[in-house]
């Protein structure tokens, strides 16, 4: 009977610190550029980044919600997943316009803010004309053009706008 009423309680300690956070791994490799994205942005990530190799082919990243409940209410974990069959192939900056982008959509989701993709280019006789608007457009930029590399700058002000920093 004490076995049971062990078995029990322990079982309801884990229970209520949510899933075991074997997911919440940060890679190294990646943590690189995360590094460079918290020194520019004054913004902390401390969720998992990691490396996986269930994406689709035409899939470069994804940011992954995973809800779950305690005893206190819901809580959410979040998770950046990084296509590892594409990544080798890529240059640093279009590495870091990935992960940029990712956490793009984590500190949009944690601040309130639409952190679906925006497709618009610049119109006119902007400098930039030509360009996605942001950097939180559906396909990578720099596979498209070297706008990333040039106006690098431009897309991380117009994402601290967007997230309202």
């Amino acid at each position: 009977m004490k076995n049971a009423i062990f078995t029990i309680i322990i079982g309801l300690m884990v229970s209520s610190c949510g899933p075991l956070k074997l997911d919440h791994f940060q890679d190294p490799e990646l943590m690189e550029f995360v590094s460079v994205f918290e020194e520019e942005t004054g913004l902390v990530y401390d969720e998992a980044i990691l490396f996986v190799t269930d994406l689709p082919d035409t899939t470069l990243g994804v940011m992954r919600t995973q809800s779950y409940r305690t005893m206190s209410g819901q809580k959410f974990h979040y998770s950046i997943r990084i296509n590892i069959n594409r990544w080798d192939g890529l240059d640093d900056a279009t590495k870091e316009e990935i992960i940029f982008h990712e956490l793009g959509h984590y500190f949009l989701l944690m601040n309130n803010k639409n952190y679906n993709h925006d497709d618009r280019i610049i119109q006119g006789p902007a400098y930039n004309a030509g360009c996605p608007l942001t950097l939180m457009t559906t396909n990578s930029i720099s596979l498209r053009n070297d706008c990333y590399r040039i106006y690098r700058q431009y897309y991380i002000d117009e994402l601290l706008l967007r997230i309202g920093q």
